[in-house]
């Protein structure tokens, strides 16, 4: 029987990821990293599958990993341009950021704690409200439109978790965030597209 002090070092894991990529520079750094937490979701969720011989379980893991940590970072860095690629995001102070970073994630537990865990609710919920907080710090945090499409992946990840923690959601519910996550995909093509400023600018000096 697998133990579940394996399956919490992973949720950790997970949110570890969300916290790293609050301080990530280069864009594609932050489409490895979002990857990352992606992949150790679906491990996550397979190991489950397999545990409770459940086999939806193992399909939306296998989904996760394929649209999600290979198929949408894939697509992400095709969009990049090369100055994107290896330019640095401009952001706010570092460390004052890592504060709040760690302030939200001490909120998210203790709230899930205090309103959940007396349900009886699982770790990975936990993990999954956290997630969700540190999701929408990203996406508030950033005025970078690569930097919050980032941030929703990690929304819909947090959505997975929370699912798999709090309420027994049926594989097409599951399957119609994966959707969506393709959707949000379709729409950031379309906006990573265009093209920078400098380029811009390059262009109409050249």
């Amino acid at each position: 029987m697998i133990n579940q002090e394996a399956l919490d070092l992973i949720t950790a894991a997970i949110i570890l990821s969300a916290i790293w990529a609050q301080f990530g520079t280069f864009m594609s750094h932050k489409v490895r990293i979002v990857s990352i937490q992606s992949v150790l979701l679906s491990i996550y969720i397979i190991i489950l599958g397999i545990w409770g011989n459940d086999p939806e379980l193992v399909i939306l893991g296998v989904l996760i990993m394929i649209l999600r940590a290979f198929l949408t970072s894939r697509l992400l860095n095709s969009k990049l341009s090369p100055d994107q690629f290896v330019s640095r995001e401009r952001f706010g102070d570092a460390s004052f950021l890592s504060v709040i970073s760690i302030l939200i994630l001490i909120f998210s537990i203790l709230t899930y704690r205090i309103l959940f865990t007396p349900l009886g609710y699982e770790t990975i919920g936990a993990g999954g409200f956290a997630l969700l907080f540190q999701g929408l710090f990203l996406i508030g945090s950033r005025k970078s439109k690569f930097s919050q499409f980032l941030g929703y992946i990690e929304e819909e990840n947090a959505i997975v978790m929370l699912g798999l923690g709090i309420i027994s959601m049926p594989l097409v519910i599951e399957v119609s965030v994966l959707l969506d996550v393709l959707a949000l995909l379709i729409v950031s093509t379309i906006i990573i597209s265009d093209k920078p400023e400098s380029q811009v600018f390059e262009e109409m000096m050249g």
